[in-house]
C-alpha cells in the first residue's frame, strides 16, 4: 500500500514540474506595428515568415 502512494506521489509530482514557470511570452517588440493608411490603393507589405526549423521530435508526430 505504501509503495502505491509512494507511487502516485512520485507520478503526480513528476507531471507537476513540466513547463516553464513564470510570465507568458511577449510578442517580440522590435517588430514594426502595422502601418494604417487612408489611401485604398496603398499596397501593404506581405509580413515575412520566418524559417521552418525542424524540431527533434517532429518524427513522432
Amino acid at each position: 500500500m505504501q509503495r502505491r502512494v509512494l507511487t502516485l506521489l512520485l507520478v503526480l509530482l513528476s507531471l507537476a514540474a513540466c513547463g516553464r514557470r513564470g510570465d507568458l511570452d511577449r510578442p517580440n517588440a522590435t517588430e514594426p506595428a502595422p502601418a494604417t493608411s487612408s489611401d485604398p490603393g496603398a499596397v501593404q507589405p506581405e509580413p515575412q515568415k520566418a524559417p521552418d526549423k525542424p524540431f527533434f521530435l517532429d518524427p513522432l508526430i
